[in-house]
């Protein structure tokens, strides 16, 4: 099931919501949405591909490497936090809040 959501619901549907926001001229929300849309099918990928392949190059992924991948969403976060300084709160409070997450989730 979780997998399923990380596809579906956090991969293709925010892509989609990407795509909409940028149609509409919204620079921000249509970077956000589409790259974290990216992020959970790249996440789901790592997970899934090495696990369901007969192709012996394919190894799981090791705990540094899975440690550099969220490192470098906390940073592209922490970016996205600054650009919402002149935003409303609610959305500092989802990108400062996401930025912690990621850089929780190296270890």
């Amino acid at each position: 099931m979780i997998l399923a959501m990380g596809i579906f619901y956090g991969g293709i549907c925010q892509i989609i919501a990407g795509i909409m926001e940028w149609k509409k001229g919204n620079t921000f929300a249509g970077t956000a949405f589409t790259s974290y849309g990216a992020f959970w099918l790249l996440l789901v990928a790592l997970w899934l591909i090495p696990t369901t392949t007969t192709n012996t190059a394919l190894v799981a992924t090791s705990k540094p490497a899975m440690a550099a991948f969220f490192f470098m969403w906390g940073l592209f976060t922490l970016v996205m936090y600054i650009g919402t300084l002149k935003l409303n709160k609610a959305l500092q409070f989802v990108f400062g809040s996401l930025t912690i997450l990621f850089f929780l989730a190296m270890y």
